[in-house]
């Protein structure tokens, strides 16, 4: 394991994420640094070329399971462009539909998670969770809360399974697990 520093959100996207939230009392900070962070994963990782198809086809952010977002990842993503495409947010209710996404949130516990986790392994999916079963069943992304705010454990055997690229940067900032040996 690599004795990097935790993410700390840069004050400028929390601030971006603070001034998208509409202030609805059931929508939690947490969840608005959350959905900040999934939007900004697609900048830090590459997809093979095959997955992304033509340059009209929007990269997807999907939901898998139950839902903690709400209305904030949509509002979060409104409009953007990541490297010319559209991005788009679907709620997903079984894993084989979700294989269409590029980032799939997987919000499920127990054997459900677990079927999950095996049935997106090899699929250039990259799966972001947050339970602590998520990156040693295979996940690839992480996010814990460590002092208050977000950070990431990766786990880069999972993204190469996925054939995804994951930046230095990324990996630089991240808590690096699953790897045999560590």
């Amino acid at each position: 394991m690599r004795g990097m520093p935790s993410f700390v959100l840069p004050a400028a996207v929390l601030a971006w994420a603070l001034a998208l939230s509409n202030g609805g009392a059931a929508e939690s900070m947490e969840y608005r640094v959350k959905a900040a962070c999934l939007y900004k994963l697609l900048s830090f990782v590459e997809w093979p070329p095959e997955t992304l198809g033509e340059p009209s086809k929007p990269l997807v952010i999907g939901v898998l399971g139950e839902d903690p977002f709400g209305a904030l990842l949509d509002q979060t993503v409104r409009d953007r462009v990541v490297g010319g495409r559209k991005v788009e947010v679907r709620r997903f209710g079984d894993v084989e539909a979700a294989k269409a996404a590029h980032i799939v949130f997987v919000n499920l516990k127990g054997e459900t998670l677990t079927a999950a986790l095996k049935a997106l392994e090899g699929v250039p999916v990259l799966t972001v969770g947050e339970s602590s079963a998520f990156v040693d069943g295979g996940g690839v992304v992480r996010f814990v809360i460590r002092d208050e705010k977000v950070a990431f454990e990766i786990n880069p055997d999972a993204g190469r399974k996925a054939k995804l690229a994951i930046s230095a940067q990324l990996l630089k900032i991240s808590k690096i697990v699953g790897r045999k040996g560590d």
